[in-house]
């Protein structure tokens, strides 16, 4: 039985509820010598996502999260976030680091779209 779920069905989601974020991807260079990292962050580029905050009124529960953040951010499953990666909302920044979690959210089998946690950046 086919349940008629595509990963577009995230869209409407997404219209409803997405919010312009601004996401800096990190590019981490390892001195080969020596160990050391430099992390370069690209130039923002916007993006439009659904963003909530720990202290949303949302049931988040709803979106299977049970994990704790500062921030959840969902996106289409054609975007992901990688460690290091920082989005700006409201001139707050957010980090998605290794403590932070990552799941995709799956319907019959059909990858639906993808969350993050994030940690405030002080």
């Amino acid at each position: 039985m086919s349940l008629g779920i595509t990963n577009n069905d995230f869209a409407s989601v997404l219209s409803d509820l997405g919010v312009t974020i601004s996401y800096k991807a990190l590019s981490r260079v390892v001195d080969g010598v020596y160990g050391s990292a430099t992390d370069t962050y690209a130039a923002g580029a916007n993006k439009t996502w659904v963003f909530l905050k720990r202290n949303s009124k949302l049931d988040l529960t709803k979106w299977g999260i049970f994990d704790v953040g500062d921030a959840y951010v969902f996106m289409t499953t054609s975007d992901s976030l990688s460690v290091g990666d920082r989005l700006t909302v409201n001139s707050e920044t957010y980090e998605y680091s290794q403590s932070n979690d990552s799941v995709g959210r799956f319907v019959g089998g059909t990858a639906v779209y993808n969350y993050y946690t994030l940690t405030l950046v002080v």
